[in-house]
Formats: C-alpha cells, sequence, structure tokens
C-alpha cells in the first residue's frame, strides 16, 4: 500500500507509545501477527473482539503506518503492538512467540520474476518457521485469483493442512472482520478469497530429568551404595556419583563396559565383571515410583495427536525402568539413551528428522544448553520447561507445568 506521506507522519511516528519491544505484552498470550496491517482496521477490530490474545501489525512503509497509529491510539489497548519494519527482518524480534499470521490483501507480485517475494513464496514460508512457537496457523484473504492459487500450492508443497477454504468468503457464515480493502471489494461485487492453512508439530521430544522426572541425587546415592556394598568396594556412593559424572563429560556416546573401565581406572582397582550392569539395575530399583497424575493426564491428551519420544543422556534400558517405574512409558513411542551420541551433539537431535521436517518436531527440556539451543539450531521448535529450575532466559518460550503444554497444543 503506498500513499503520499502525510504531513504529520513524523510527529505522529515519534509520540507513538504502542511500538513492539523485547519487554514483550502486559499479559502472556497467545501472539497473532498481521503482516502488511495497512491502515489498522482489521488489527484493531481483532484486538477490541479478543482480548485474550496479543496482536502485533507490521506495515513496511512508515507512511501508511501512521494512519494506522492515528486510528489506534485512542483505545490504549494493552493487547495491540506495532512494528514499522520489513517481514523480513521479522525473525530478529519474534522468534518462536507466534501462533497466527494474517496475510491480508498482501501485494501479488503478478510478474514471474517477483515470485520470491509474495508472502506466501517458499522463501518466506520457511522464514515463518523462526517466528512459530509450536503449531503453525497462516490466514490469508485475497482478491487476486493467481496469488491464491499460488499461495495453495506453496503451502502444501511446505506441509501445510488447507483446514478451511472459501473462493467467496460473503458468502460463507463466517465471523469475519473487513480491512480497508475488503469493505471496498465486496462494494464493487469481487469476490474475496480466503484460506486457513494449519501446520501442526508431529513429533514431541522430551528430556528426562527436571522435565519429565523432577531429578533427584538421593535415589542415585542409594543404588550406588548398595552396588558398592554388595561388592565390598571402599569408596563412597557421593565418590561414584562423582567419577560417573565426569564420564559424562568426557565421551561421545556411553558404553557399559567403557565405562566400568573408566571407574576402574579413576580407582585404580579391578571391578567384578556384573558391577555396571547391577549398577544400572539399582538405579531403576530405586527410582520413585509416585505417578504425577497431571503429567499422565497431558500425556494421555498428546498421544492421540503426536508421536512422542524420550531423549536423555543415559543407558537406554534403565531410563525406561525409570519411566514404567512413574507409570509413563506407555505413553512414548521411544526412549532413545545415549548410546550412539550424547546431548547436547546435534547428530543426536537430527536422528528424529530423517522422515519429517525440522520444523515438524518440538523438543521440551529444561537445560538451554543440552536440549534446546541443538535442537533451535536445527530448525526444530523448542519449549523451556521451568518448572523444577528457574529461568530468566527469554530467547526459548517457557512452560512452567503440563497444563500449560496442552493449552498450547
Amino acid at each position: 500500500m503506498r500513499m503520499r506521506n502525510p504531513k504529520d507522519k513524523d510527529q505522529v511516528i515519534n509520540s507513538c507509545t504502542f511500538f513492539y519491544t523485547e519487554e514483550g505484552f502486559v499479559k502472556d498470550q497467545p501472539i497473532h501477527l498481521e503482516i502488511g496491517m495497512g491502515k489498522g482496521k482489521f488489527l484493531l477490530e481483532m484486538a477490541l473482539n479478543n482480548p485474550q490474545i496479543n496482536f502485533i501489525g507490521v506495515e513496511k512503509y512508515a507512511a501508511v503506518a501512521s494512519y494506522a497509529i492515528k486510528k489506534i491510539a485512542p483505545y490504549h489497548l494493552p493487547n495491540l503492538k506495532i512494528l514499522i519494519m520489513d517481514a523480513e527482518n521479522l525473525k530478529d524480534l519474534l522468534a518462536h512467540q507466534v501462533t497466527t499470521i494474517y496475510l491480508n490483501f498482501s501485494d501479488p507480485w503478478p510478474k514471474k520474476r517477483h515470485a520470491k517475494r509474495r508472502l506466501t513464496s517458499p522463501e518466506y514460508l520457511k522464514s515463518y518457521e523462526t517466528l512459530f512457537k509450536t503449531n503453525a496457523t497462516i490466514i490469508q484473504k485475497t482478491d487476486n485469483d493467481a496469488l491464491f492459487a499460488y499461495s495453495l500450492e506453496t503451502l502444501k508443497a511446505q506441509g501445510y493442512e488447507i483446514a478451511e477454504l472459501s473462493y467467496d468468503l460473503a458468502k460463507e457464515n463466517k465471523d469475519n472482520v473487513l480491512t480497508e480493502y475488503e469493505a471496498k471489494f465486496q462494494e464493487q461485487g469481487i469476490k474475496i478469497k480466503y484460506l486457513k492453512a494449519i501446520k501442526k508439530v508431529k513429533k514431541i521430544i522430551f528430556d528426562l530429568d527436571n522435565t519429565l522426572i523432577k531429578f533427584d541425587h538421593d535415589p542415585y546415592l542409594l543404588a550406588y551404595e548398595q552396588v558398592l556394598k554388595k561388592h565390598h568396594i571402599p569408596h563412597s556412593s557421593e565418590d561414584l556419583y562423582a567419577v560417573i559424572a565426569k564420564y559424562e563429560d568426557t565421551v561421545s556416546k556411553y558404553d557399559k563396559n567403557q565405562m566400568q573401565s573408566f571407574i576402574a581406572e579413576a580407582w585404580q582397582c579391578d571391578l567384578p565383571a556384573s558391577f555396571t550392569k547391577d549398577l544400572c539395575s539399582a538405579i531403576g530399583t530405586y527410582w520413585v515410583k509416585e505417578k504425577d497424575l497431571l503429567l499422565i493426564e497431558v500425556l494421555t491428551y498428546l498421544k492421540k495427536n503426536y508421536d512422542l519420544y524420550v531423549l536423555t543422556n543415559f543407558f537406554t534400558d534403565v531410563q525406561e525402568k525409570r519411566l514404567e517405574h512413574m507409570g509413563i512409558l506407555k505413553y512414548f513411542k521411544k526412549v532413545v539413551g545415549s548410546e550412539r551420541f550424547v546431548k547436547p551433539n546435534p547428530a543426536a537431535f537430527k536422528a528424529f528428522c530423517e522422515d519429517v521436517d525440522p520444523s515438524e518436531c518440538l523438543v521440551i527440556g529444561d537445560s538451554l544448553d543440552h536440549d534446546l539451543k541443538p535442537a533451535l539450531n536445527l530448525g526444530m521448535k523448542g519449549l523451556h520447561f521451568t518448572k523444577y529450575l528457574e529461568s530468566s532466559c527469554k530467547e526459548v518460550p517457557q512452560i512452567k507445568n503440563w497444563n500449560e503444554l496442552k493449552n498450547m497444543l
């Protein structure tokens, strides 16, 4: 949308108090983003009608944005912010925060050589992946038949499902909020095309300790003490705990024979052949057996719609036993230990992307360095679970309880 600069453009923009910043919104609510907000009619009405949603309007042209600012300013809405910038730069400010994107009457860029500039081009759709928090929703309205056909093609090619579709929106019984352009088109009898495209996460990959299970040293120490006494080894359980922690820091994968040799060398002694086997068995036996009923409820819900996995740094059989004692092993398609790779090795995460796009994988964990950064660097989604370990980091969306995850998905 191009127009002459209003005389008061700079004054209006400089006086605006609702630009979006890293401080975000007053309330932590789902964020809907309109790219190309025009004069702000659609954005304002959506924010007024939906106080439970936070809205951000993006406009490339300052002259156009000044009209939107004047329209929005009198309402002092806490759930509406704007940005004056090119959509290509949104990832620097809105990474992993958005749930829905609106593309209302975008420039169709009809010439073939300009196809990359269309807001539903493969290039733009790929860039949106970094904006979405988990599941992705794109809603488009246009009067342009060619752009609409192009959008249907590119969205499907990028893995989106077309959940809603209309070739004449005015005839549909929809609670439709009109844009400035749309109102004019309706008066002229021009049919409006509409689609709602959704790309859902397919795999959810959970960390174990301090995510699915609250980490506690005591069960480990009890298990270690039992095995040390059984084999008459004159070391404390704390000593063994420290040696195993050092082993994890020095290896690229877990191996029971290798770990036994590592412990024996550290202590300068011979260990019985069954030492590591007994140790792994004891860890599972001594683990807490209290069931997290809320977690079970949420896993039951999630299993109906997603493939659930566990990715953890220890031996698979031990972690499976712990999950079984918690009553939740049955919800997971697979438990992946560190017999091949130790987190944060990216290869541990890449294995989940062999049959799906990385953007269709969601990793949930308590560690930014071991769980989330490797996943995000591969293009996966990530949620920082902070129920057991508080964090002030804002790089990754946080959840503090399992109900938040259920409501999000």
